[in-house]
């Protein structure tokens, strides 16, 4: 079973992305399906600008047209610091036009 922070930024992407499948995951990585190599590396970016490190995973690593961002998470990651990363993570999705 994957720690409670895990779970809290599982239920917050899925809150961002009501549409898409973020996966199953049982472990501490969290994917978030972007389905373009060019909107991944752009989301990455600007999350990384925000200061936060989320990798975009590319063909050849991943099937094309599963391009998607990584979000790895720690015990050390508190709810101060997941519920602004949220924040940031959903308006970094708008400003790409992933959002509605």
């Amino acid at each position: 079973r994957p720690p409670r922070s895990t779970q809290g930024v599982s239920s917050a992407a899925s809150d961002v992305y009501k549409r898409q499948d973020i996966g199953n995951s049982e472990s501490q990585i969290i994917p978030i399906l972007v389905r373009s190599p060019g909107k991944a590396m752009e989301f990455s970016r600007r999350l990384r600008e925000a200061g936060w490190l989320v990798p975009a995973i590319r063909s050849p690593s991943v099937p094309e047209g599963t391009d998607r961002l990584r979000i790895s998470l720690t015990l050390l990651h508190d709810t101060e610091l997941l519920e602004r990363f949220s924040v940031d993570l959903a308006d970094t999705a708008r400003s790409l036009s992933l959002l509605d």
